[in-house]
């Protein structure tokens, strides 16, 4: 049997942010989105920066949405459903407002707002408050890189150390991690 042969996937329907979107009996609420043009599922909270499926596997948080009332699921797991209500989180500013600036991302990091004429930012230090944490199990990157991260800061606490923690700190040393985050942030 070839993908040809196979019969058309029934039309499901469901609600991102009170809006209608068909899905295809057997997407995620992700891939149903991606399909549909979304990819700005979530925002970071701090920037409000877009956020979308980055590992589809359900551990990366990129793409969490409150989905028929339960907040924080990963889009890219949650099987769709007919009539399910899916709703971004941390999007107060609008989800979409600032597609077309995401875009450029890349170049303001690198170039900040300064013309294009001028010479680039990237070994310039970092003049914002940074909160450097680094899960000393983390097999991810080189032990050397919360030292290298400081020195990338002109304002920097720590790196702070959090033991029996690893790459995913925020989920790993929750309870540690958010009242450090709460305290940096007042």
């Amino acid at each position: 049997m070839t993908a040809s042969d196979a019969l058309p996937a029934r039309p499901l329907g469901f609600t991102l942010d009170g809006e209608r979107i068909d899905g295809r009996e057997g997407d995620t609420v992700a891939s149903a989105l991606l399909r549909a043009g979304i990819t700005t599922f979530t925002r970071s909270i701090k920037f409000h920066r877009p956020r979308g499926p980055f590992c589809f596997a359900g551990s990366c948080g990129q793409c969490l949405m409150r989905v028929d009332g339960v907040p924080s699921l990963p889009a890219c797991r949650v099987p769709l459903r007919e009539g399910m209500r899916c709703v971004r989180q941390n999007a107060p500013l609008g989800a979409d407002a600032d597609v077309l600036r995401a875009s450029f991302g890349s170049y303001e990091t690198a170039l900040g707002t300064r013309p294009p004429a001028e010479p680039p930012r990237l070994f310039e230090r970092n003049p914002l408050p940074t909160l450097l944490l680094y899960g000393p199990e983390d097999h991810v990157v080189l032990p050397s890189f919360p030292w290298k991260a400081a020195a990338a800061c002109i304002d920097c606490t720590g790196p702070l150390f959090v033991p029996r923690a690893g790459h995913f700190l925020q989920w790993e040393a929750a309870e540690t991690f958010n009242k450090i985050t709460t305290a940096f942030c007042r």
